[in-house]
């Protein structure tokens, strides 16, 4: 049974996606680079996981996004170990309280693909908004990384549930925009 996502409240959509019986543990497999391979950039780039804390966003808050279904598979899973905190009750917008609490197997796909969140329209990733300023020091995103990155989010875009989401009801946090080359959104990054 095919449902319209369109039309659902954000919570419905959720739920949906616990009853489509999206495969989170598999999907994690899909984002495992590093921008760094051999190291953890938040220790030895901006010593301080910049992108883990609240007060190194500067102008706004740091928020984590989930995809339908992402946040209650992350609280079943790890229970008591959940690092991240609702700002306010029922706003349905989460921060983490740094690396020190990071269950690092278990971290979203939004920390998985950090800094790039996509950009769906017709169903099809035209972009990457690319949020590291200001608070991450990271000049440079290797292109190893970010074709992982791509790579995942293509293989992700393939459940229509997510796709739907990202283009519909999904967040559109602030950043530099990083186009697909080509319209079949399997090319290579331009900014």
């Amino acid at each position: 049974m095919s449902m319209d996502t369109k039309k659902m409240h954000p919570t419905e959509v959720s739920l949906y996606a616990k009853s489509m019986h999206i495969n989170f543990e598999q999907i994690y497999k899909w984002f495992t680079g590093r921008i760094y391979p051999d190291q953890d950039c938040g220790k030895t780039v901006c010593g301080i996981h910049a992108c883990c804390y609240p007060c190194h966003s500067h102008d706004k808050p740091t928020y984590l996004y989930y995809l339908p279904g992402e946040l209650e598979f992350l609280k079943m899973k790890l229970k008591e170990r959940f690092p991240a905190r609702e700002i306010e009750p029922g706003s349905g917008k989460y921060h983490c309280f740094g690396n020190a609490q990071c269950v690092y197997e278990y971290r979203p796909i939004d920390c998985r693909s950090y800094p790039y969140w996509p950009v769906v329209e017709c169903g099809k990733l035209v972009a990457f908004i690319d949020d590291r300023k200001p608070r991450c020091p990271i000049e440079k995103v290797p292109p190893p990384f970010f074709e992982k990155v791509k790579e995942g989010w293509l293989k992700l875009l393939k459940i229509p549930l997510v796709t739907t989401w990202l283009e519909f009801e999904g967040p559109q946090p602030c950043g530099e925009l990083v186009f697909i080359k080509d319209s079949d959104s399997q090319g290579t990054a331009e900014t």
